[in-house]
């Protein structure tokens, strides 16, 4: 764990406009990125980081305006945040995960995570320039970017070692954390039960129950997905999830709170129910939302959607626990 002092400079250089680099699927990787044999590669420190972040950048984003100058640190070892961009005091603050100084992790993997934070700063996040793009991942936008300056073609190669390699080398690495993280799970979890045992709580079935009338409502005939709460941390602040490879829709745990309208629990079920059956675009689902006779509750829920963030803010049970 890092010292105190080290935590709160950490916070300071934090920028509201940090951009996060998704776990695995935002990493990217080109073999062309050549690092120079001027460049020691066995010492992996914020000098030899800013060394390789103005090669990367001089080579393959010689034509982005350097509005603010780049200034690149290791921070704290971290699963699945590999990096991150951000303005603060004109200076653009690239902070890449300390498991990425050790040389375990093979070179192609730094330079994979400094391409997409420059390209996150050719699109103007955490820049100082003009923003291209109202999100930053939105569209693939940052996909498009590296395959425009031949970036692109190698990506697999870190994808490949992230998905083999990774979770044993953090382990490795990391015990520390991952009993702290253990422990914090288990009292997450007694905190979550407590919670939903309490008197008049919505229940899984009262959900399950719902889910079926729903999936009627919106023509949806396929076996219904399974359902589950989801013990929140308070940073998990949606009101539900879509875990794609078990086909599970968990639901955000203060969703079994009564004072949650029901209509705004009913609208998170038939999102994902038409989602599912139509695909993503808001454009595909508002519409047989409408036609299963949901306008109501659709238009209820996202006038509804503010108070949610306020409510979890209130009545998490973290909070309570304090």
């Amino acid at each position: 764990m890092e010292d105190e002092s080290r935590r709160t400079n950490q916070k300071k250089a934090a920028s509201k406009d940090v951009i996060p680099l998704e776990p695995l699927e935002e990493v990217l990787i080109s073999e062309a990125v050549v690092i120079s044999d001027r460049l020691d590669v066995t010492s992996r420190d914020d000098t030899w980081l800013n060394a390789l972040v103005n090669q990367i950048r001089t080579t393959y984003f010689a034509d982005v305006v350097q509005t603010y100058p780049i200034v690149a640190h290791f921070g704290r070892r971290a699963h699945r945040r590999f990096g991150s961009i951000g303005a603060r005091n004109h200076t653009s603050i690239l902070r890449l995960n300390g498991l990425l100084a050790d040389p375990a992790v093979p070179l192609y993997v730094v330079e994979a995570v400094i391409a997409h934070e420059l390209a996150h700063y050719a699109h103007g996040f955490g820049s100082g320039s003009k923003q291209r793009y109202a999100a930053p991942h939105r569209g693939g936008v940052v996909d498009k970017e590296l395959e425009q300056r031949g970036l692109a073609p190698l990506a697999d190669r870190a994808k490949a070692w992230i998905e083999s390699e990774w979770e044993a080398f953090y382990q490795s690495r990391c015990a520390d954390l991952l009993r702290a993280a253990h422990v914090k799970q288990k009292a997450n979890e007694v905190l979550w039960q407590e919670f939903l045992a309490a008197p008049g709580r919505r229940t899984l079935a009262d959900i399950q129950e719902e889910m079926a009338d729903l999936a009627a409502r919106v023509g949806f005939f396929r076996p219904l997905p399974k359902v589950d709460w989801l013990f929140a941390t308070q940073r998990q602040k949606a009101p539900s999830y879509w875990q794609s490879k078990q086909q599970v829709l968990h639901l955000h745990g203060l969703l079994a709170d009564r004072r949650v309208p029901n209509y705004f629990v009913q609208f998170q079920i038939a999102y994902w129910l038409v989602r599912q059956k139509e695909g993503a675009p808001w454009s595909a689902i508002q519409p047989k939302l409408w036609e299963a006779g949901l306008r109501s509750v659709t238009q209820q829920a996202l006038n509804w959607r503010p108070r949610w963030s306020l409510f979890v803010q209130r009545y998490h049970p973290h909070k309570k626990a304090k």
